[in-house]
């Protein structure tokens, strides 16, 4: 008897809120749309280089971001680019930065219109907070 073997594609798995494997139910809308959310959180916190089948792949974190004279605009397309770039993402109509120089925190929040509905992240979003 052949064996019956289902193959996953890559990032098509669904997390709960402690990181475990979610059992996915009817509300698929929804489930899109947490599954989007998902995706532009793991893009954020993928660093460049940090792939070894790809060193090209991933955010400039230490190049762009974490210098002593932020450029903002560069810092702005970067983070436009990997919210836009999310499969199931169509618009960003609103995306601000905010860099505090005292406090040396970058804030950013924005309104993403996915294909499943809307993603709207906040500077107190701690998902979206990248840690070293």
């Amino acid at each position: 008897m052949p064996a019956i073997t289902r193959v996953i594609p890559a990032g098509d798995l669904a997390l709960d809120e402690r990181g475990t494997f979610k059992i996915l139910r009817d509300n698929v809308r929804e489930e899109r749309l947490q599954w989007i959310r998902q995706r532009i959180i793991a893009r954020f916190n993928f660093f460049l280089g940090e792939w070894f089948l790809d060193l090209r792949l991933g955010i400039p974190y230490y190049r762009d971001v974490f210098v002593a004279r932020p450029n903002l605009a560069v810092i702005r397309s970067l983070f436009r680019r990997v919210i836009l770039g999310t499969p199931g993402v169509v618009a960003l109509p609103k995306f601000t930065l905010r860099f505090e120089r005292g406090e040396r925190k970058l804030y950013f929040d924005f309104h993403a219109q996915t294909e499943a509905g809307d993603i709207v992240v906040t500077p107190e979003d701690e998902e979206f907070i990248v840690a070293l």
